[in-house]
């Protein structure tokens, strides 16, 4: 049980998702701002077109990050683990 709580956090104890959220919530008050400005439409078009594929593009790379790093890890825990050679005899005492 330990060696998923060691794995598993929750979000709000990841720097990553913080910095995240907070970024996703500037780019929504510069688009809030854009909107009660009236700046043009193609512009504010634009600007949630980029948004959306920054989004996309980081939460796909965590994703992407963070399995990589699982795997690691488990392989890493599975190589520490004594193993017995079945062909090999233990002296007796």
């Amino acid at each position: 049980m330990s060696f998923i709580k060691d794995i598993e956090k929750s979000p709000l104890s990841s720097k990553k998702f913080l910095a995240y959220f907070v970024g996703s919530l500037t780019m929504k008050a510069v688009l809030c701002f854009m909107i009660l400005h009236a700046v043009s439409p193609a512009i504010i078009m634009w600007t949630v077109t980029c948004l959306a594929i920054i989004e996309t593009s980081y939460i796909g790379g965590q994703a992407a990050l963070d399995a990589l790093v699982r795997v690691s890890h488990i392989r890493g825990i599975g190589q520490q683990l004594p193993t017995v050679e079945p062909d090999k005899e233990e002296p007796e005492a």
